[in-house]
């Protein structure tokens, strides 16, 4: 009997390729990317994720992005009028689906099978999704995300943390350019967008945003699994004030967490001279 893996992406009602809320996309993509592992170690058979969210808080806060992630991906996995039939209550064979709906144990199962996360990346991008993103362009400079929308003042990372590492990474490398990922509004960024180098970038979507980032040289990342996405789908260094969850790395990758201090890191400062 055929066994299936179902990354279910809300809790609440989903129907084919829409949801009604849920989490985000790099919140997703660790229930999604668990779930193809689970499919190519036991071979057993991929359901399609539902990636379309119908999602009212960006709307609200009038973000750049609405995070519903329409067209984004190629689809993976059984979807449609099938992946109904598979997953109504009124199937027998729905004991042989293997759920996935949580995150696990974040970027800690991944390590391993970075060969599997690039292949599902490969499988699921769309050129058109990422056709903003200038590759060459962000090799030469620095990622900072700055986590703002959806986060309160207990979650948020402070703005003078950034701009005293921005200040920091330019008394290093004064040439280098810091591209300035965000959901916050312009007067938000502004203390940062006003420093020399530092230039804010949107490339679409949320998904081309984590392509951009994992093509520069290091990510300044808020305490976000978005920055941390960024950062690992590009194999590339990222540096935290603080972080709620495990290590993105299992110690072959530079990674640090330096909580109030703006000074970088040996091996970040190694990055930066190099860069000159």
């Amino acid at each position: 009997m055929k066994r299936y893996c179902y990354p279910k992406l809300t809790p609440f009602i989903e129907l084919g390729n829409l949801r009604i809320g849920g989490p985000g996309l790099a919140n997703c993509l660790f229930v999604v990317t668990r779930a193809y592992i689970e499919t190519r170690t036991t071979g057993c058979v991929m359901l399609a994720p539902a990636w379309l969210k119908l999602s009212i808080g960006p709307m609200l806060r009038r973000e750049r992005d609405k995070r519903v992630y329409a067209g984004l991906f190629n689809r993976i996995g059984i979807g449609g009028i099938r992946k109904l039939l598979l997953t109504s209550p009124l199937n027998p064979r729905r004991k042989h689906i293997v759920k996935f709906s949580s995150l696990g144990n974040y970027f800690s199962d991944f390590n391993r099978h970075r060969h599997l996360v690039a292949e599902l990346l490969g499988l699921i991008t769309k050129p058109s999704t990422i056709a903003l993103v200038d590759e060459k362009r962000m090799s030469r400079g620095v990622a900072m995300h700055v986590r703002l929308g959806d986060y309160n003042d207990t979650l948020r990372i402070p703005t003078e943390w950034y701009a005293g590492v921005a200040r920091n990474i330019r008394r290093i490398n004064p040439s280098i350019p810091i591209f300035l990922f965000s959901d916050g509004t312009d007067d938000e960024l502004r203390p940062l967008t006003t420093l020399p180098g530092v230039e804010r970038i949107f490339c679409g979507n949320a998904f081309a945003d984590m392509q951009a980032i994992s093509r520069c040289l290091f990510t300044v990342a808020s305490d976000s699994t978005f920055s941390a996405w960024g950062a690992f789908m590009g194999g590339k260094p990222i540096l935290f004030s603080r972080r709620h969850f495990p290590a993105v790395y299992c110690g072959d990758v530079a990674e640090a967490v330096i909580g109030n201090s703006t000074e970088l890191p040996p091996e970040f400062v190694e990055i930066l001279e190099k860069a000159r």
